[in-house]
């Protein structure tokens, strides 16, 4: 079977290369998240944050030293992720701050005063 002359056969190639080329770089920019990175961590009350999961997968929340999550959620890339100090608000019965968990959806108190991460299971 032939797919006719040489420079037809080298422009037939051209489109695989091409599209083996497109898929190398796309999947350059998407490095895998290894499990154990740490992706986003409290330890002080001024300083919260929330970032988005770099990846689809489970991630868990750790208190520090400690090797068992104290919460897991399945996350999609770009959901948040991290922690939130809510402050206290005597008119409406709040007396202290209050550290909260958060991923995606998922809302959880925390104990203020330790350090927490949440990581890539």
């Amino acid at each position: 079977m032939t797919f006719g002359s040489k420079s037809q056969r080298r422009w037939l190639l051209t489109p695989g290369v091409l599209l083996g080329l497109i898929c190398l770089a796309g999947c350059a920019g998407h490095t895998p998240v290894k499990p154990g990175r740490e992706i986003v961590r409290f330890d002080n009350p001024a300083k919260v944050k929330l970032v988005d999961a770099p990846a689809d997968g489970q991630y868990g929340c750790y208190e520090e030293g400690k090797t068992d999550p104290l919460e897991t959620a399945t996350l999609k890339r770009g959901q948040k992720l991290g922690f939130e100090v809510v402050s206290p608000d005597e008119g409406r019965g709040l007396m202290n701050p209050k550290l909260i968990g958060i991923a995606g959806e998922q809302r959880f108190l925390l104990p203020l005063g330790e350090k927490y991460a949440w990581k890539r299971m």
